[in-house]
Order: structure tokens, then C-alpha cells, then sequence
């Protein structure tokens, strides 16, 4: 469907034509309105007040999801929000927790964490992983923050930061000739692993995110898989939260799959506000390879 033109009386230089989704223009000197017969594919731009042509790659018309626009940046302060995680499993497990260290741990009062690896090849003239970069949430303002670590083997190396409340990420960004951790790397404090990555992966492989300060998360969907590679493994996924003012995980929805893979939409999905943890735990009957991952977006909140 293409954009018609309606005449109409001529009209206020001062009337944008807005309040019935037309555009004015000028036609000898003559302000018309210019009604758009696929309103549809126009939206009001929150930051100008204007409707404006959706257009994709190559200026083809679109019409967008709201959620779609919010994971392509197009919607101010939101952003894409997602987690990977991914665990394999000799025996059966009851409520683990889909994360790369074991347990999805979060300091009450802030903490600093010493980095450090099963490996010496894990440092600045090693093969392994040289630098990382942390993603974490602040303790005390719940801002979300980044900080480098430069690897040194196994001697440990202090994080700058000294009140990280949750560990959201960590990704490697420099590497010697294996491209990846030689050793297992891990970041702890008084005994307790807030994150780890393990030998020859590039990033920590976690299912739990917290959200930030000033935001709320809008998860979209649930995609998880279980694959045992012999007999047939059956596997029970809950979604958790935890927040400060109820300090358990708490399960909601629950999915199930047997040596296969699930996508759950949550088009009803309620917000998650700032500072709360959202994961995955698994309950399976046999040994399996297993992976969870919540898809969704950040807003303001």
C-alpha cells in the first residue's frame, strides 16, 4: 500500500497535521493536509513529536514490534538483556543452578575479587587469555559497570573495584596463540566464586543476570535444550528470581524438554525491577550437556 493525498480546505501554517496522522504540504504556496492511507507504518517519534516513516534496510516500509524495537536501540534508554548459560552434567541434578561457577552468588555488602587461573599460560606473554572484561553491578547504587583484568596466571590480581554485588559477565577480549583460557579462571573473595570461566571458553557461560539501577527487565523468551548423547535425558527448567527484599530463589515458571530443545515466548512476561536476579535452575534424571538462556531488554524504569 502506497501514501495518498486527500485535499482538504487549506489549513494553518501552524497545524502539523498531527492529531489525524497527516503530514502538511505546500502545493503553490497552498498548505494542504496529506493523509497517510498506511498509518500503520508510521510511528510518533517520542524524542521530535513527529510521526516518521518506518523504514528498514534500503528504505522498505516496516512495521515494528515494540520488543523488537527496543533490542535494536531504536527506543530511548532500552537495550537488548540477555544470558548463556551452559553446563554439562555427569550425574542427575535437583535445582542447579545453570551457571558456569556453580552457584549464582551475590554479595550483601559489597565486595573486591581476586582473579586468577589454573594456568600460567593465562597472562600477558601466555597463549592463553590475557585481559578480560567484567561486567557487574555496584553494590551500594546498583549501577551497572565494567572493569579490565589483566591476567598474571596463577598469581592472583585484584579487581580496582572493591563493592561488586553480582557478577553479570565476564568476556575475554585479548588472547596469546590458543585463543582462549588455558586454565580454568576463576573470581573470588573470602572462599566464595562470584565468576568463572572454564578452560577454553571465551566467555562465562551464565544463565542469571541482575538488573541495574534505573532500568527494569522485560524478559521476552525462554530457550533451553538438554542432550545426553545416549540414553534419553529428561530435564525440568525453572525460572528463578531473587531480590533483596525476598533474599531466595524464588521459582515461577517451569518448562521440560527430553533430549531436545524448547523456545517459551513470554509475550505476559511481568518487569523485573533493579536489583533483582533472574535465572534458570535444571532438574535432570541422568548425566546431560545442558543449555538455558533468558532473551529480553532493558527500559527505563
Amino acid at each position: 500500500m502506497t501514501d495518498a493525498s486527500v485535499r482538504v480546505p487549506e489549513i494553518s501554517e501552524l497545524h502539523d497535521g498531527r492529531e489525524v496522522d497527516c503530514e502538511v504540504i505546500t502545493r503553490n504556496g497552498i498548505n494542504y493536509y496529506k493523509q497517510r492511507t498506511n498509518a500503520h507504518e508510521h510511528y510518533l517519534d517520542v524524542l521530535t513529536g513527529i510521526y516518521t516513516p518506518v523504514t528498514g534496510r534500503g528504505g522498505v516500509p516496516v512495521s515494528m514490534d515494540y520488543n523488537d524495537a527496543c533490542m535494536r536501540g531504536i527506543i530511548p534508554g532500552a537495550s537488548s538483556f540477555t544470558s548463556n548459560g551452559h553446563s554439562t552434567y555427569t550425574l542427575a541434578v535437583t535445582g542447579q543452578p545453570v551457571h558456569e561457577a556453580g552457584a549464582a552468588n551475590i554479595s550483601l555488602t559489597g565486595v573486591q575479587l581476586s582473579f586468577v587461573s589454573t594456568s600460567a599460560q593465562d597472562s600477558a606473554a601466555g597463549t592463553g587469555i590475557r585481559t578480560l572484561i567484567m561486567s557487574y553491578i555496584e553494590h551500594s547504587t546498583l549501577a551497572a559497570k565494567t572493569e579490565i583484568i589483566a591476567m598474571n596466571g596463577t598469581t592472583p590480581v585484584l579487581t580496582v573495584a572493591t563493592n561488586i554485588r553480582f557478577v553479570n559477565s565476564l568476556i575475554m577480549i585479548t588472547a596469546g596463540t590458543g585463543t582462549a583460557p588455558a586454565g580454568t579462571i576463576t573470581a573470588t573473595n573470602g572462599g566464595i566464586t562470584y565468576a568463572q570461566i572454564a578452560v577454553g571458553h571465551k566467555v562465562q557461560a551464565s544463565s542469571y543476570r541482575m538488573v541495574p539501577a534505573g532500568k527494569v527487565f522485560i524478559p521476552h523468551e525462554i530457550i533451553a535444550s538438554s542432550n545426553s548423547g545416549t540414553a534419553a535425558a529428561q530435564a525440568v527448567f525453572h525460572i528463578v528470581n531473587w531480590s533483596a527484599s525476598l533474599p531466595y530463589w524464588i521459582p515461577s515458571n517451569a518448562l521440560g524438554c527430553q533430549d531436545a530443545s524448547i523456545i517459551i515466548p513470554l509475550k505476559a512476561g511481568r518487569p523485573i525491577p533493579a536489583g533483582s536476579v533472574i535465572g534458570i535452575e535444571v532438574t535432570t534424571n541422568k548425566g546431560a550437556e545442558i543449555t538455558a538462556a533468558i532473551i529480553g531488554h532493558l527500559e527505563n524504569a
